[in-house]
């Protein structure tokens, strides 16, 4: 088995048919040093290589990583976004609610007001009517004024409506 090499043949020389014995062991041993160089420099490539695979897996799985965090945090900006749109409409709702409620709480009390003012005026009328009447029949039995204011109990359209 031969190897061919450009760099022997002119380094190969013949002095009266013989071949110059250190020549050839010296370029042999400079091409195994250089094997040996070309070696190690394959097996920090390789090391290299190795180191570099395992570091781009790692990338690998923390670009997976945060990709399926930024999915998460997209899912739960989504709904806290949902959610808070869903508060928007549901506090709306509620002030309209209470708004009508007031509407109608004022629509209640100023009823009332008027309710009241009809029974005050009705309760005077009444208790003048019924002074009247009683006025009237006091005379006719031969009462005097003075007579039947006195035996009346004081009376106050306020109290006449409580009773």
């Amino acid at each position: 088995q031969s190897i061919y090499c450009p760099q022997l043949q002119p380094r190969i020389t013949t002095r009266d048919g013989t071949l110059l014995y250190w020549e050839l062991t010296w370029f042999i041993e400079t091409l195994f040093h250089d094997a040996r160089g070309l070696q190690e420099q394959r097996d920090q490539c390789y090391s290299h290589l190795q180191q570099y695979t395992l570091a781009f897996q790692q990338l690998a799985a923390e670009k997976d990583e945060l990709h399926k965090q930024f999915l998460l945090q997209t899912q739960l900006m989504d709904r806290l976004q949902h959610e808070e749109v869903q508060g928007k409409v549901t506090v709306e709702m509620h002030l309209k609610e209470l708004q009508q409620t007031k509407e109608s709480l004022e629509a209640v009390a100023k009823e009332n007001k008027e309710l009241q003012a009809q029974i005050s005026q009705l309760a005077a009328e009444m208790e003048g009517r019924i002074l009247h009447q009683l006025e009237g029949e006091w005379l006719h039995q031969g009462g005097g004024r003075a007579g039947f204011f006195a035996a009346l109990p004081p009376c106050s359209p306020s109290s006449f409506y409580r009773r």
